[in-house]
C-alpha cells in the first residue's frame, strides 16, 4: 500500500474498533447491569451475550490491525516507536480477548446456575462473581492503565515528532492519553467509579481525538509535505 491508502485503512480501522466497542457495550450492558441476578439474565439472553462477544472480537481484531497497517509509515520515522506501537496494541488485543473469553465463560456459568439445585446455586454464583471480577479488572483497570494509553502515547508521539498529522491533533492525543491513564489509575485506587461521569470526563477527550484522527487520515492522509527534511527522515514511497 502507498501512504495515502495506508492512511485510509488506519482511519477506517479506528472507526471499526470504536463502533464495535460501543455496539458491544450497548448489547451487553442491560445483561451485566443487574448487580445480583446477572447470571439468570445471561442464561435467558444467550443470543445477546454471543452477539456482544462477536462485537468484542471485531474490536480486538481491528485494534491489532491498526499498528500492522501503520507500521510501514511509522518505521520510516522511528522503528522503535513503530515496533512499540505494535507491541502495545497487541497487548491490548490480548486483554480484549481475555475479557471476551470471560464473557462467554459467564454465559456458561449462567446456564449452569439456571439448571442448578438450590444447594449448589451459591457456589456457582461465587464462581460467576470471580469471573466477572476478572473481566472487570482486565477491561477497566489493566487495559486503562497499561495497554491503551501507552499505545496512544506512542502513536501520537510519533505523529507529533514526524508531523504526519497537524501537531494540534497529535498533541490532543497526548493530552487525552494522559487523562485516560489517570482515569485507569483512579479506578485502580477506587477514586473513580467505572461508567460514571468522573470516568467519562477523563476518557472522552481521547475517544473524540481518535475519531478526529480517523477522519483526518481518511480525508487528508499523512501530511508528508509538512515535514522538515532536515529533522524528519520519513520519505514518501
Amino acid at each position: 500500500m502507498n501512504h495515502r491508502t495506508t492512511a485510509r485503512v488506519v482511519g477506517s480501522l479506528f472507526i471499526v474498533a470504536t463502533l464495535a466497542g460501543l455496539a458491544a457495550a450497548v448489547v451487553e450492558q442491560p445483561i451485566l447491569a443487574p448487580p445480583d441476578d446477572y447470571l439468570p439474565w445471561m442464561s435467558r439472553n444467550a443470543d445477546r451475550v454471543i452477539t456482544g462477544a462477536f462485537l468484542e472480537l471485531i474490536m480486538a481484531t481491528a485494534v491489532v490491525a491498526i499498528p500492522v497497517a501503520a507500521y510501514p509509515v511509522l518505521r520510516c520515522f522511528s522503528e522503535r516507536l513503530a515496533l512499540g506501537y505494535v507491541i502495545a496494541r497487541a497487548v491490548e488485543g490480548m486483554i480484549l480477548l481475555a475479557a471476551t473469553t470471560g464473557l462467554l465463560t459467564m454465559l456458561t456459568v449462567g446456564q449452569q446456575f439456571a439448571a442448578a439445585n438450590p444447594a449448589d446455586a451459591p457456589h456457582i454464583q461465587t464462581l460467576g462473581d470471580v469471573v466477572m471480577a476478572a473481566r472487570d479488572w482486565a477491561g477497566h483497570t489493566v487495559l486503562s492503565t497499561v495497554a491503551f494509553p501507552m499505545a496512544a502515547l506512542i502513536l501520537n508521539t510519533a505523529l507529533y515528532r514526524a508531523r504526519l498529522v497537524p501537531r494540534w491533533l497529535a498533541g490532543w492525543g497526548l493530552l487525552g492519553a494522559i487523562l485516560y491513564w489517570s482515569a485507569g489509575i483512579g479506578v485502580l485506587v477506587e477514586v473513580v467509579e467505572p461508567f460514571r461521569p468522573s470516568q467519562i470526563v477523563l476518557v472522552l477527550p481521547l475517544a473524540v481525538q481518535e475519531m478526529a484522527l480517523a477522519a483526518w487520515l481518511i480525508a487528508k492522509g499523512f501530511d508528508l509535505d509538512r515535514r522538515h527534511p532536515q529533522t524528519d527522515p520519513v520519505s514518501p514511497r
